[in-house]
């Protein structure tokens, strides 16, 4: 299941390697209204190409004594109520919550959302107010990170498998935390795609997360796992971009600061997550 995440994970980013410049290019012959309609036919095409998918039918299910089912029968919908389903979906939540590996991996989560949220929404921003970069030089630049997106999910992934989880998540920390400084740290195009392609590690922290967490929990409960991880990674683009905000309009290298900061601080929290075992995380079952 990692490695399906993290081939998943690079498809996407080849096609937005290639959007950004084009996006870029398209601005700046057009004007900005010029992208949106293009991005709306994208989004068309792609709920079309959804809508086509067909779920895989499972094998066929026998009784007791090994007889076929009707097939019809098998694939009846549950009759569980809708009351009875919200509240074992609330049970399945507080079952995960009372691990405490889970709950540090959730605070890991938000500690290093919290991060990218501080800054990254002001990066092509500070770009172009700063250092005068064009529509174009800003569209390439997010070519560089989805390209090292594509490349570093594979390679971290291979960190991962090579030298454990824990790893990973540092390298994956560092690469993050580098194109932080390097906004910073010059003006010149090259040096921003050098960062851009580092920050392309952001995408693996999720998909790292997200691999923790299938390991880490019940099969059964992978699911209100992942909605849980969603719902701190929420709140982290809720709370902080205004706050990064805030620091930008007192000087605009203060969130990229921030992040640095807060992104080193977090490697205590992804020490005592990462290092812990799948057989820490799941309670034991004992036979009475």
């Amino acid at each position: 299941m990692a490695r399906l995440y993290s081939v998943i994970g690079s498809a996407q980013f080849v096609a937005m390697t290639v959007s950004p410049p084009v996006g870029g290019w398209v601005a700046r012959e057009f004007g900005d209204g010029a992208v949106f309609p293009l991005a709306l036919i994208g989004c068309g095409l792609s709920v079309t190409m959804m809508a086509m998918l067909r779920s895989h039918t499972g094998p066929s299910r026998v009784d007791d004594t090994g007889a076929l089912l009707d097939p019809a029968a098998s694939a009846a919908p549950s009759t569980t109520t809708r009351p009875s389903a919200f509240s074992q979906g609330w049970d399945v939540y507080r079952s995960l919550l009372a691990m405490p590996v889970i709950r540090m991996l959730l605070a890991t989560s938000l500690a290093i959302h919290a991060s990218i949220h501080l800054a990254v929404q002001f990066a092509p921003l500070f770009l172009r107010e700063e250092y005068g970069f064009d529509n174009a030089a800003i569209g390439w630049t997010g070519s560089a990170a989805s390209a090292g997106a594509a490349l570093l999910v594979l390679l971290i992934d291979r960190v991962r498998r090579r030298r454990g989880l824990l790893v990973a998540m540092y390298v994956a920390c560092a690469l993050t935390a580098a194109h932080y400084v390097l906004i910073l740290s010059s003006p010149l195009l090259a040096v921003q795609l050098v960062g851009y392609a580092g920050r392309g590690a952001m995408a693996a922290l999720g998909t790292l997360i997200t691999v923790a967490l299938t390991d880490w929990c019940p099969r059964s409960q992978v699911a209100g796992g992942v909605a849980l991880l969603a719902t701190a990674a929420g709140v982290a683009a809720i709370i902080f971009p205004p706050l990064g905000g805030w620091l930008y309009s007192i000087d605009p290298r203060a969130p990229f600061a921030m992040a640095v900061v807060v992104i080193g601080g977090a490697q205590f929290l992804v020490w005592r997550t990462f290092r812990a075992r799948r057989e820490d995380a799941i309670p034991s079952v004992v036979a009475v």
